[in-house]
């Protein structure tokens, strides 16, 4: 027996239902996170690892999207180190991206291919593996890079992932040009930047556009480069990206 009277069965019933009272406040009537935060360690405590990780995830993203990374890596950790249930994808990418924010590269990259044989979809699979390429790209391992790159591209292409495809070229453009391929990456950028369009893609427009500017200025083709900073500037403004300022500082330099 325990010392608060109840014994293990019933204080797991008990937190059951004090995790489905926080989750019913949180739905229903505070809508507040504290709530949801609430349900997750009531939920833990009943074992009832299918509900908790379902709320964790949604909170984890919030955490994530307000650039709280310690908090979203905090309630994704207690998934990925538990020995039971096996963790999910989404907590296994999660916390890779919010270790490589936090800049633990060698755990980011742990966590990524973990997630790899796990992806729950070709749509995942390709991220994961577009996901381990850009770490290894981090860490100077080019080779490395581009075949899990290749691969990631691969599957995006024959799924029709177009948003995924621009992210993908837009790292091997990277890697050609770290590589001193010119020519390649250029035509890997300008491949993703024809997507960014087709698609209407304002990240890819914007992130594709500022870099493969720049790149078009250093080798002198100055009409082209001021072209694609000035699109990548509205572009950017338009969607409240940040560092927008320093491709405008860029362009100025171009043009003045």
């Amino acid at each position: 027996m325990k010392k608060s009277g109840f014994d293990d069965v019933e204080l797991k019933g008990l937190h059951e239902v004090m995790g489905k009272y926080h989750w019913s406040q949180g739905k229903y009537v505070s809508r507040l996170l504290i709530d949801d935060v609430e349900a997750i360690h009531h939920f833990r405590k009943s074992e009832n690892h299918v509900d908790a990780d379902e709320l964790a995830r949604g909170v984890a993203i919030f955490y994530y999207s307000k650039s709280n990374f310690f908090a979203a890596n905090r309630l994704v950790e207690e998934i990925v180190k538990r020995d039971d249930p096996p963790s999910p994808w989404w907590a296994l990418n999660k916390y890779g991206l919010c270790q490589q924010m936090l800049g633990f590269l060698e755990n980011t990259l742990d966590s990524y291919k973990r997630a790899l044989p796990v992806a729950v979809s070709k749509e995942k699979k390709g991220t994961t593996l577009n996901n381990i390429g850009q770490i290894y790209h981090d860490r100077g391992n080019y080779e490395k890079a581009l075949k899990y790159l290749e691969d990631s591209l691969l599957i995006r292409r024959e799924i029709g992932d177009k948003s995924g495809m621009i992210p993908t070229l837009h790292n091997m453009a990277s890697i050609a040009k770290n590589s001193d391929d010119l020519e390649k990456a250029i035509n890997f950028w300008s491949e993703a930047f024809t997507i960014a369009m087709e698609t209407k893609n304002a990240m890819g427009l914007f992130h594709v556009g500022k870099t493969l500017g720049s790149v078009l200025a250093e080798i002198g083709n100055k009409e082209e480069a001021i072209k694609l900073l000035t699109m990548a500037v509205n572009v950017g403004k338009q969607a409240g990206f940040p560092n927008v300022d320093k491709v405008e500082e860029e362009l100025k330099s171009i043009t003045s």
